[in-house]
């Protein structure tokens, strides 16, 4: 099966053409200023993000990978405007996120974010089925449309809707949290998803059937994904590209070895 790096479009003259980006981003900068005061008052900064810039093609898994404390998380934030960044642009098909062109809230229509399966990721208020069909009924799909819908994409997600739709969040294990973080995302139809370290990585067996959902989902619904992980092992498994991060800098990008 070809990768997202192996299907070119062709020119008039026959010749393979590189794949158009649809998400590129360019110098990201976010610097954080911490302060303690101990002894006395010192203050440090923290480069989160220091000058990020790459590209993702349309159809691709691109991974960025990179220890505790690297930037990732910070980068995800940035690349959904929860957080602004100091400096730097990011561009989705070609419109400046944030501008006047592309406003936040149209942008978000076409990127979500599958946040990490963190107990304080859903709203604890909320039964898993209402959390999963809130965005729908936001954007203006009636209340039984949204519910209708929750209840296709938690079924495709692997969670049985009479099983889980009235549960609370803390009544689920971390995989099942992941699963409705995902059905969260799923349910607004985006185009791109941004994955926080959406498998654990401490157990193959577990993270496995998760991560052929991701490649199901993907090929079904022509997803292009930015995954972001701690572990190599496990972005070698499903991404075209993977981007290494270290002290908020992006040290390599480099295509996924294949056998």
């Amino acid at each position: 099966m070809l990768t997202a790096n192996e299907i070119l479009e062709w020119d008039d003259e026959g010749v393979a053409a590189p794949p158009k980006p649809v998400l590129v981003v360019e110098n990201l900068v976010k610097h954080f200023v911490t302060k303690t005061w101990l002894l006395r008052r010192t203050t440090s900064i923290v480069r989160a993000a220091d000058g990020v810039s790459f590209s993702v093609n349309d159809g691709e898994t691109f991974g960025i990978v990179g220890p505790p404390g690297s930037g990732k998380s910070t980068i995800a934030r940035l690349l959904m405007r929860l957080a602004q960044p100091d400096r730097g642009v990011i561009r989705w098909r070609g419109m400046d996120v944030g501008s006047r062109a592309l406003p936040v809230k149209r942008y978000r229509r076409d990127v979500q974010m599958v946040f990490q399966s963190t107990p304080d990721a859903l709203d604890p208020r909320l039964r898993i089925g209402r959390s999963i069909a809130f965005g729908s009924a936001v954007r203006g799909m009636s209340r039984m449309a949204a519910d209708a819908s929750a209840r296709e994409v938690m079924a495709r997600v692997g969670l049985e809707p009479k099983l889980f739709a009235d549960r609370y969040p803390h009544e689920l294990r971390e995989g099942q949290r992941l699963r409705v973080n995902l059905a969260r995302a799923l349910a607004a139809s985006p185009k791109l998803l941004v994955l926080d370290e959406a498998a654990g990585g401490f157990d193959k067996a577990a993270d496995l059937p998760f991560l052929e959902l991701l490649r199901e989902l993907r090929l079904e619904r022509n997803l292009t994904y930015i995954f972001l992980s701690r572990h190599m092992s496990l972005a070698q498994l499903v991404c075209d590209r993977i981007a290494t991060l270290q002290s908020g800098q992006i040290l390599t990008i480099e295509a996924r070895e294949t056998t």
